[in-house]
């Protein structure tokens, strides 16, 4: 069994609620920075956690984001996560669960490894615009 911790903003008693700060909460970047940043992931994540400790809560957890914006206007998005990025959030936590599984038991750690990297085309064309 893998421990995990997690640490809610706010949790009612049935509800998650994830505070995020951000300078666009307009619905279409809410859902881009949930896709990047692996909110969908941590939707799993505390609503597994909160099952560990309140097994009657099994089915009943809600999760939403509460994306804010940091400078005038000021606007709020609140993010209830549809089933498909609830689920894509599942799969990932899962699979990170039993890759963490995996490398403790084998203690078998992925790496990248040594790496040549070049720099790309557009700090090359950058540099050219700017000399």
């Amino acid at each position: 069994e893998i421990h995990c911790k997690a640490r809610l903003d706010l949790f009612d008693g049935v509800t998650i609620t994830d505070l995020k700060s951000t300078n666009d909460a307009h619905p279409d970047k809410c859902l881009r920075r949930i896709i990047d940043a692996g909110y969908d992931m941590q939707a799993a994540v505390y609503a597994d956690a909160v099952t560990k400790q309140l097994p009657e809560l099994a089915g009943r957890v809600k999760f939403r984001n509460i994306f804010f914006e940091t400078e005038a206007p000021y606007l709020v998005t609140v993010v209830t996560q549809g089933e498909t990025l609830l689920t894509l959030g599942r799969n990932k936590w899962s699979r990170a669960v039993n890759l963490w599984s995996h490398c403790l038991h084998e203690n078998s750690w992925p790496a990248y490894g040594e790496v040549r990297l070049d720099a790309p085309a557009w700090a090359l064309q950058k540099e050219m615009e700017a000399a």
